[in-house]
């Protein structure tokens, strides 16, 4: 249900986009997506743009397609080689602020040939609460992040999808394959191809909401959500490691964590433990 406050919120976003062409960056994820509906209601005209990386789940940006023909908006899909920025291969801390800022310099070149007023983001307010080095370039570019000017966290924008209609309003959260690979390591075509056939095999098999698998070299670290662990059954993990090692990993390890630890400090995973 959304609330008074909300409506308000939304209300702050309508006003920004009234009478403005505007640009939006879409992913296909829930942040972008609900913004290109926002757009599309309130915004004078309206049009949007997903970047086609290998660093980039192809599924996303097949439902990014769906939905601009489904909103009837102009769709363009930029070409995105991130192995051709020299901080992102050496995997440096703020590699994502070199990534972004390529990202919006070709934005910034679209929206000004086709003389648009603005390009928005999906960044919201819960965003801030981790160090995102990406949101140095938007602001060296002048990308505007709505939901956060108006206020908007991550769980208000998932209410305000499922009123839309959005049928992915839950979805967990997503990042790029480069986040996958740790630190000190580069990252390589060969890094991003084995992470992202590891984890398209382990969603489609066995219908795994999130997935990670953190690249260590020779050694792959699978992190899920908590009550995913416990459904997998012994028998399974030989096929994993199979599949994984073939993909070139010499060791596999399931991380006992979870995706997040604080996740098991949750009285239903508390209670599922107490079940084993």
């Amino acid at each position: 249900m959304i609330t008074k406050d909300l409506h308000e919120k939304v209300a702050k976003i309508r006003e920004l986009f009234q009478g403005k062409r505007v640009v939006v960056c879409l992913s296909g994820g829930v942040d972008s997506s609900t913004m290109l509906v926002l757009a599309k209601m309130f915004a004078k005209e309206v049009i949007a743009v997903t970047f086609v990386s290998e660093n980039f789940r192809d599924d996303l940006m097949e439902r990014a397609k769906s939905l601009t023909r489904r909103l009837g908006v102009r769709h363009y899909l930029l070409t995105h080689d991130v192995f051709s920025i020299p901080e992102f291969v050496k995997n440096v801390p703020d590699k994502c602020y070199y990534c972004k800022r390529a990202m919006c310099e070709k934005v910034k070149k679209l929206a000004d040939s086709l003389g648009f007023d603005m390009i928005v983001d999906g960044s919201n307010l819960s965003d801030l609460l981790d160090v995102r080095h990406g949101m140095r370039a938007l602001e060296e570019f002048g990308v505007v992040s709505p939901y956060i000017l108006a206020g908007i966290t991550k769980e208000e924008i998932r209410k305000l999808a499922r009123s839309l209609g959005l049928e992915w309003y839950d979805d967990p959260p997503e990042s790029c394959y480069a986040m996958r690979v740790m630190r000190g390591l580069e990252v390589t075509r060969e890094k991003i191809r084995r992470i992202k056939k590891a984890e398209e095999f382990l969603r489609k098999t066995f219908n795994f909401r999130l997935v990670r698998v953190r690249d260590h070299g020779d050694l792959a670290r699978i992190e899920l959500l908590p009550e995913d662990i416990y459904s997998l059954k012994p028998k399974t993990f030989a096929l994993i490691a199979k599949k994984l090692k073939d993909l070139g990993y010499k060791f596999v390890t399931l991380d006992l964590a979870g995706y997040h630890e604080s996740l098991l400090k949750t009285k239903k995973i508390q209670e599922n433990a107490l079940k084993l």
